[in-house]
């Protein structure tokens, strides 16, 4: 999948956080889903928690059919373990489908990507440094419990003026072919968390 986040024309001419939207494609570029942010909170966004904040999304893809996405405010300090980032992910009928939670470390970032009922089916791990060297992709490995690598979720890199001046940011996920549905909504919800952890509000705005 291609996770692509749109441009908010309020963050572009005003510096100001505006509700992230991502546009949802296949391997061939098609969209067929889209993420809403539904903060409502504009201090929230702009002022007090920022890339901490808790969040919800829709997730729809255009058929009626709904996901949500839920996150608590959290803290991304090694010091707050208790405080790790959680979302948990539900469809429309309220059935749980699955969360991603933070693991405590002090050095990589780690996620466990769970199911419906709390069992552990994935692991993510990051790298030290989350920031762009030599213009390169920013990698996060996809394991499965066994420690064999199954998939990635890469940021990729979007060109000099897009890095250096907003925060749009495109992702790559691979993951197995007979992956869960279920679990790929998860992957989903992981990505968007990465990108409100490490390259949300990542850029000092420009005169």
């Amino acid at each position: 999948m291609i996770i692509k986040q749109e441009p908010e024309l309020m963050e572009i001419f005003c510096h100001c956080e505006g509700k992230n939207r991502y546009s949802i494609r296949d391997e061939h570029g098609r969209e067929f889903m889209r993420a809403t942010e539904n903060t409502c909170c504009c201090y929230m966004r702009c002022c007090c928690c920022t890339n901490r904040r808790p969040f919800n999304f829709t997730v729809d893809d255009f058929d009626e059919h709904e996901i949500y996405l839920d996150r608590k405010v959290s803290c991304n300090s090694c010091f707050f373990p208790r405080c790790m980032n959680k979302v948990v992910v539900t469809a429309k009928n309220g059935e749980t489908l699955g969360f991603e939670k933070q693991r405590w470390s002090m050095c990589k970032t780690y996620f466990n990507i769970k199911g419906g009922n709390s069992e552990k089916v994935l692991r993510i791990s990051g790298p030290c440094c989350t920031t762009s060297c030599c213009c390169g992709n920013i990698k996060f490995t996809i394991k499965d419990m066994d420690g064999h690598q199954v998939g990635s979720i890469s940021k990729e890199w979007g060109g000099i003026i897009q890095e250096s001046f907003t925060d749009i940011d495109n992702f790559c996920i691979t993951f197995p072919v007979d992956l869960d549905v279920k679990i790929k909504a998860v992957l989903v919800a992981a990505t968007i968390l990465i990108d409100y952890m490490f390259f949300e509000n990542t850029k000092e705005p420009k005169p």
